[in-house]
């Protein structure tokens, strides 16, 4: 199975990060009573990063491997700590919007970059949102 890539956005508000949308429920969860694997019951909303090796590469060349962020958000490290019960979870690095526009602006000839800043502005300004990303794999047994 291709590894999928999940996308987050945070914005910082008196210089905590928090999620800028409502959770959703997540698919995963079933029940409290019969769920086991430690998924939360919410999710925060993802967009999915659509591409192959030269994608990932792509975002590691413009965020650095940085791991996930020490502040971040607590409903997202939860999900993050319950999609990793069941999913090998690769690759994981963020940027603000001000370094993705930086980014793009000293490097157009990057042709598998194509996150575009307009997108995420309308959450705050440049050094206010955060992307995180992470990409997912199931495990092997």
């Amino acid at each position: 199975m291709k590894d999928r890539g999940y996308l987050y956005i945070e914005i910082c508000i008196n210089e905590d990060w928090v999620l800028p949308e409502p959770l959703l429920k997540n698919p995963s969860f079933r029940h409290p009573r019969y769920h086991k694997k430690g998924e939360p019951e919410y999710a925060p909303q993802s967009r999915y990063i659509p591409g192959d090796q030269s994608t990932v590469n792509a975002l590691l060349k413009a965020s650095g491997e940085r791991g996930l962020p020490p502040d971040i958000s607590p409903e997202l490290m939860e999900y993050y700590q319950g999609a990793s019960k069941s999913l090998e979870l690769l690759n994981k690095s963020w940027m603000t919007l001000e370094e993705l526009i930086d980014y793009i602006e000293n490097n157009p000839e990057d042709e598998d970059f194509y996150l575009e800043p307009e997108w995420f502005s309308r959450h705050g300004t440049p050094d206010k949102v955060r992307i995180i990303f992470w990409f997912a794999r199931p495990l092997q047994k």
